[in-house]
C-alpha cells in the first residue's frame, strides 16, 4: 500500500478501496460434499478480477529502472517477464558475455 501511495499518489478513500480489495481474503476448495480448510491469502491479486490487469500494471511499474541499475536485460510481454543478467566467464581473455534467462 505504501508503494501505491508514494509512487502513484493514491490517498484517502482510493487507497482504502485498494487496501480492502487486497486484504482479508481467504481460499477454500469445495468439491462435492467435501471442503478443504480455509487458507488466508496474504498476497497476490484475485485472478479473473476486473482490477487484476490494472494492479499488474501498477505492480510492474518501474521495473525497467530497477533492473537497468544492475546491468540486467529485461524482456517483458503481457505477464511474462524475463530477466537476463550478463555473466562473464572467468579466465576468458575477451570481454564476451553470455546471457542466461531468469523468469520473474
Amino acid at each position: 500500500m505504501l508503494r501505491l501511495e508514494r509512487q502513484f499518489g493514491l490517498r484517502g478513500i482510493v487507497l482504502q478501496w485498494f487496501s480492502s480489495y487486497l486484504t482479508g481474503r481467504t481460499f477454500q476448495v469445495i468439491y462435492a460434499d467435501s471442503k478443504s480448510s480455509m487458507v488466508i491469502i496474504c498476497c497476490s491479486v484475485p485472478q479473473g478480477s476486473v482490477l487484476g490487469p490494472r494492479m499488474f500494471i501498477l505492480y510492474m511499474a518501474g521495473i525497467e529502472d530497477a533492473v537497468a541499475a544492475h546491468d540486467v536485460r529485461l524482456h517483458a510481454y503481457t505477464d511474462d517477464t524475463q530477466l537476463k543478467p550478463r555473466v562473464s566467464h572467468a579466465g576468458s581473455d575477451n570481454s564476451c558475455s553470455h546471457t542466461r534467462g531468469v523468469h520473474y
